[in-house]
């Protein structure tokens, strides 16, 4: 089995972040994760702060990642891009983005004022899976489904109040639907504590971001929570 961190910010780009990204690659090496996805914060708050034009925003934006990348080659384990996606004009809710590409962001360089349709509409043009995070934490919502390709279903970190057992009752409530949605798990990664509880079990490695989106779709990983 192959164990996965599907939710991970690094300091080198998400402000609210404790743990540079060399040292969270080391931390997850050590906690015997295969691979680990980093999903840094992509909105208007951090992108806007980074200088220059809107392609060298993003450039900036790669530092966690690329920083990540170099550190994982040290340590043995494989490195995915992902993002966090907060909607500028549409509320609290974050979207997590996997089986993304830079050139995914450098086509979409201000996705956070999209609405949730159209963010889901260009994901879908680029085989890309729309996830909401912590979707049933105390400040969220749930979104529409129709426009989600999947649902973290448990969130561990610890200084929020994630509601994982309401957003397990309303992925089933989904499912009894007809909204097939991928569930997830990831730990929310920020500061030291928050390894080790969350994520996914593979049955198969993962070389790129396409392939772990693959996995999602077929269904064959298992959850993690604790």
């Amino acid at each position: 089995m192959y164990k996965a961190e599907m939710h991970a910010h690094t300091s080198d780009t998400s402000p609210c972040a404790r743990v540079p990204a060399a040292d969270m690659v080391r931390a997850m090496a050590q906690a015997r994760y295969d691979i680990v996805v980093v999903t840094d914060h992509f909105n208007n708050y951090v992108l806007e702060a980074f200088p220059g034009t809107a392609e060298e925003r993003v450039e900036r934006y790669l530092a966690g990642y690329r920083n990540a990348c170099r550190a994982a080659k040290a340590e043995g384990i494989r490195v995915l891009l992902g993002a966090e996606v907060c909607l500028h004009h549409m509320g609290p809710e974050d979207y997590l983005l996997y089986g993304i590409t830079e050139q995914f962001l450098y086509d979409h360089p201000q996705m956070y004022e999209y609405t949730q349709e159209q963010l889901y509409r260009e994901c879908v043009k680029a085989d890309v899976l729309l996830v909401q995070a912590h979707p049933c934490r105390s400040y969220c919502t749930p979104s529409d489904p129709r426009f989600l390709h999947g649902v973290e279903v448990i969130n561990t970190n610890c200084r929020h109040d994630n509601g994982n057992e309401k957003a397990l009752a309303w992925w089933k409530e989904q499912r009894g639907a007809g909204y097939c949605l991928i569930p997830t798990s990831g730990s929310d990664y920020h500061q030291t504590e928050d390894i080790g509880g969350g994520g996914i079990r593979l049955t198969r490695p993962v070389y790129d971001a396409a392939g772990l989106a693959d996995v999602l779709r077929s269904g064959e990983y298992e959850l993690r929570e604790g």
